[in-house]
């Protein structure tokens, strides 16, 4: 099971956000159970999402939960992420996200005005390792995705689902299986409840360039129809580079129910520190 240390604020996106455009219900909140597998390791996700606010549970036990609360009034967009383990918690606001990952990437360019004055050996040195840790993050970092159907149909637990290709400029990269909304066997579930899903995956993949998240295909219903030619969420989505399999998601469990008042709460004796904090903890 992967440690705390493996889910800095925001990368938790890597797990998670392949389903953060799911449907959310003004009547009644959603609830998704997923289980993601790489090489050497498995990890459970539990997902709710309520109105504008979404609570994802990473392991199990569970060891991070991140709480992603939507701008509502004159309350901006607010992201925390909790650590079970250390029984502490970071917050930070969009626009302080924003601040941050502006000096990431003025930090970037600095970086390469200093590289143009070292000599040409040392560049040499230094690039090598740029390219490395580039290459690293090319295997999960950015990219427009667009995608074709293969033709195949496949049945992912209960769900029916139809397969398509993702491809990026670096080649194959998603294998999606797509289940129709009828499919899902969810009482209730339909297009309008996934009104405030493309809000939650726009404010993610805006970040993509600067902290090396992927940029995640938007599942809501008008663009999943543009997409795939029907309403619906992928059931299982597939990462692969150069032929090798990155992760494999799998939603286990769907349904409408009402969310636990605990959802969106911090725990009570859980002491807050800064996101610089949690991340080199």
């Amino acid at each position: 099971m992967p440690s705390p240390r493996d889910f800095p604020l925001f990368r938790f996106v890597f797990a998670a956000t392949l389903f953060s455009a799911l449907p959310l219900s003004s009547k009644a909140a959603v609830r998704l159970l997923a289980q993601t597998t790489s090489p050497g390791s498995k990890l459970t996700e539990e997902i709710w999402f309520d109105g504008k606010n979404a609570h994802i549970d990473l392991g199990r036990p569970v060891k991070i939960s991140v709480i992603f609360e939507g701008a509502t009034g004159d309350k901006t967009t607010t992201v925390t992420q909790i650590d079970h383990t250390q029984k502490n918690y970071a917050s930070m606001t969009e626009p302080e996200i924003r601040t941050a990952s502006e000096k990431l990437r003025k930090g970037k360019n600095q970086l390469a005005e200093i590289m143009k004055g070292l000599s040409p050996n040392l560049q040499k040195k230094l690039g090598s390792l740029a390219g490395k840790t580039n290459k690293a993050q090319a295997s999960t970092g950015p990219g427009k995705v667009s995608f074709k159907a293969t033709g195949k149909q496949e049945k992912v637990g209960n769900f029916e689902c139809q397969v398509f290709e993702g491809l990026t400029e670096r080649g194959k990269k998603q294998t999606l299986c797509v289940a129709r909304l009828e499919h899902l066997k969810v009482s209730g579930l339909s297009a309008s409840d996934f009104e405030a899903a493309g809000e939650l995956n726009r404010f993610f993949t805006s970040f993509a360039s600067e902290f090396g998240v992927p940029e995640i295909p938007n599942f809501d219903p008008s663009q999943a129809k543009q997409t795939f030619g029907f309403e619906g969420i992928p059931v299982r989505v597939t990462q692969s580079s150069n032929g090798k399999l990155i992760d494999d998601t799998q939603l286990l469990e769907i349904q409408k129910t009402t969310a636990p008042s605990s959802a969106f709460k911090i725990p009570q004796d859980f002491q807050r520190i800064s996101a610089a904090q949690m991340i080199a903890q």
